[in-house]
């Protein structure tokens, strides 16, 4: 017999491929936003979703078949999981079925814009897979079967997981702020956030390359190669040295761009072109990380920071190109 005295509780819970448990200090700073990250160690783990893959029909009637079951699931990275001996989940505590809210736009938006800041932060790899509608009582129940997002990758050790060490904890602030996209980065925004969802790394590079060029390319009439690869360069650095690396860095990054998207690989007639280009592709998972590093500390200083070094922060495209022709570099070494 139920007792009717214990309260149900309604859990909205969220899990992401590629989180460790570092993720939980961030807690104090989006519990405004309603969220909250949980760990379960393996234990609580299979306690809690053991049921889940009862109600689909599998025979779970032990670890052993608990462990064939989760392999087996859509809805976990099985091999992360047992790695880590536990799962990381993101509860979203302004969940109430009834409130007619479910799974609302605004559930939504505020989960874009968490995984957004997520993203923007710092590097590694971070996947929303699947989400579960659970009510607790005495014990959990699955209110429905899961909504699957994406599928978990297949491949172990093929990225770095998402983590934040104690020297970033005063950076963690940017949290409980607004992300605020003016309208002439929100291309660059954009395809930034969808390159998570791409697997093909030509493709990551080339979309990568999009979000600095929407913001850099202004006029056909202009050397964009140069155009993009100093003023990348000058948002990011005024140190003349690491300035002049990133510009050499940049030019050679729109030249691979241009020999993926213009098909040079298929010009056999220069053979030393063609080797060329063939070892850069070897190295392209490298590059792409390198770029994506680069993109988000572009990304970072024009939506984050209140100055662009000693001057406001444009808030278009006008006044951040007239800013950039008229800034230089300095030789100082202990600048950025």
């Amino acid at each position: 017999m139920i007792n009717a005295n214990i309260m149900t509780k309604e859990l909205l819970l969220y899990y992401f491929e590629g989180l460790d448990e570092s993720i939980l200090k961030l807690n104090s700073y989006i519990f405004d936003d309603g969220f909250e990250f949980v760990k379960y160690d393996w234990n609580e783990f299979e306690e809690k979703f053991f049921y889940l893959f009862t109600i689909e029909g599998q025979s779970v009637r032990s670890e052993e078949s608990f462990i064939n079951a989760l392999v087996n699931s859509r809805y976990f990275n099985a091999v992360e999981v047992a790695r880590n001996n536990y799962a990381v989940f993101l509860i979203d505590n302004y969940f109430k079925k009834s409130s007619n809210s479910y799974k609302s736009g605004d559930t939504h938006d505020r989960l874009n814009k968490l995984m957004a800041k997520l993203k923007l932060f710092k590097s590694g790899h971070i996947k929303l897979i699947s989400s579960f509608d659970i009510s607790e009582r005495e014990e959990w129940h699955f209110s429905e079967f899961p909504t699957v997002y994406a599928s978990p990758s297949k491949e172990e050790n093929t990225y770095s997981s998402y983590s934040l060490n104690d020297r970033e904890l005063p950076e963690l602030k940017y949290f409980k702020d607004n992300l605020e996209i003016p309208a002439y980065l929100e291309l660059a925004f954009n395809s930034f956030l969808e390159y998570y969802n791409i697997e093909d790394d030509k493709i990551k590079f080339i979309i990568l390359m999009i979000a600095l060029e929407s913001i850099f390319n202004k006029s056909k009439d202009e050397p964009i190669r140069h155009i993009i690869s100093r003023h990348a360069a000058l948002t990011i650095t005024r140190n003349r040295q690491i300035f002049d690396e990133k510009v050499n860095r940049l030019k050679f990054f729109y030249g691979l761009r241009s020999s993926i998207v213009h098909g040079k690989k298929e010009n056999k007639d220069d053979a030393k072109d063609h080797r060329k280009y063939k070892k850069n592709l070897d190295n392209v998972t490298e590059y792409v990380l390198e770029l994506e590093e680069l993109v988000r500390n572009v990304l970072k200083q024009l939506i984050w920071d209140d100055k662009l070094f000693n001057s406001k922060t444009p808030k278009n495209k006008e006044d951040l190109f007239k800013l950039l022709n008229e800034s230089s570099t300095i030789d100082d070494f202990t600048s950025n």
